[in-house]
């Protein structure tokens, strides 16, 4: 396997390929199955994280195109200690260090949210404990629930907040989860659907994947479709947190779930964007959703996987290897940048010159041939007792040097 720009840029365009398929999948069909879905954002992010070649992939050479784009990125726009800055390494210094500053920003969000979760008093609501005690007398009571906890248990030590700055019930922590409510009076009934929902996305790491696709979307920053990516990341865990609670429940108990899930909605109004830190019953923009979330789950979208659901996963396989067929790169011949830095050796004659050019050290012999480049001319200190004088010239010298001594070949 083969790391290189080409091979990463390949992935981007992959993913932005995988990413626009899941929104139109999504966005166009109210009922489809969850289980394309997931396979769909899974080949999608090892799409991204896996951005190398195979060695079945095929090297296609862009003769016009890409050699413009390298040249462009390889123009030198200033130096610095006598080393070339080319626009590839100030475009390289911006995408990195913006995105170092969006990872701390999310950890110090994230370290922050837990030392106030952790100052903030747990609720004295003993009824609250007593309904989330009961998911673990459920668990011993029902098949299907022994199934869905069976990854598992409530730990001890979890913790119940009330804040009224809360919009909707979440989840935070990966360890030791506080299950954070807003000051709602809700029934015993709601109350149970909540913790169910907000259990699942304990139970299968929603949080940690939600931190893992935050992290990507800070480091594609500059990808417009990775804040859509992350969306649909946000709105998957929902649908998949409704899958697992909804596989247990009648049609009577989906339809208090449902009204659970309105009367949060009500409640939440509207926020700006999904949280990275925090597992949401209802996520932001939910209301443009909603809807497809009531059709997946009356249509029992979440309970009967189709014939077809098998075949369309192959397919997504077939394609997820597909897309590493093939990786474009720039034709071009060899040129003198392409060799190590060094002298030939063998090569250095009494005579031979150095020419400052474009940031570095050529030299040249006496017929005025090429023959190796140092970046600087302390480089020569291996070759000081023999030739240590050498004479360095400007580009224009060396220019001028030349003329004259095709003058002289003439006459």
């Amino acid at each position: 396997m083969i790391l290189s720009y080409y091979s990463f840029v390949m992935a981007v365009i992959w993913g932005n390929i995988f990413v626009g398929t899941i929104f139109l999948f999504r966005r166009y069909r109210n009922n489809f199955s969850f289980y394309v879905l997931f396979y769909l954002l899974l080949f999608c992010i090892l799409r991204v994280l896996i951005p190398v070649e195979l060695p079945y992939t095929y090297t296609v050479n862009s003769v016009k195109i890409l050699p413009v784009v390298q040249s462009f990125l390889n123009y030198t726009l200033f130096r610095v200690n006598f080393r070339a800055v080319p626009v590839y390494s100030v475009i390289l210094f911006i995408w990195l260090g913006t995105a170092a500053v969006t990872i701390v920003v999310h950890i110090l969000r994230y370290y922050h949210l837990k030392r106030a979760l952790a100052l903030l008093p747990e609720t004295e609501d003993c009824r609250l404990y007593r309904i989330l005690s009961e998911i673990g007398a459920y668990r011993q009571n029902n098949q299907g629930l022994r199934k869905v906890f069976s990854r598992k248990l409530l730990p001890p030590d979890i913790k119940i907040a009330v804040h009224p700055a809360v919009k909707s019930p979440s989840i935070v922590g990966i360890w030791k989860p506080v299950i954070v409510l807003p000051h709602t009076d809700f029934t015993d009934e709601e109350l149970h659907y909540i913790f169910f929902h907000e259990y699942m996305h304990y139970q299968y790491g929603h949080v940690f994947i939600k931190l893992l696709t935050g992290g990507l979307q800070a480091f594609l920053w500059w990808n417009p479709l990775i804040k859509r990516f992350f969306c649909e990341i946000s709105y998957a865990l929902e649908m998949h947190s409704d899958q697992k609670v909804c596989n247990v429940l009648d049609r009577e108990q989906k339809a208090e779930y449902l009204q659970t899930i309105l009367n949060v909605l009500k409640d939440s109004g509207t926020h700006r964007k999904p949280a990275v830190t925090t597992c949401n019953m209802v996520e932001p923009g939910d209301s443009d959703r909603m809807e497809q979330r009531f059709h997946m789950i009356l249509n029992k979208n979440y309970c009967k996987k189709r014939n077809g659901d098998r075949f369309a996963v192959v397919g997504l396989l077939f394609v997820f290897l597909f897309s590493y067929a093939f990786v474009f790169q720039p034709y071009g011949e060899p040129v003198e940048e392409d060799y190590e830095e060094g002298i030939i050796e063998g090569t250095i004659l009494p005579g031979t010159y150095i020419v400052e050019e474009g940031g570095r050290f050529n030299i040249y012999s006496p017929k005025h041939e090429y023959i190796g480049f140092l970046y600087s001319v302390e480089g020569l200190a291996e070759y000081k007792e023999e030739y240590g004088n050498l004479k360095i010239y400007t580009e224009e010298e060396g220019r001028h040097l030349n003329l004259i001594d095709n003058r002289q070949n003439t006459e």
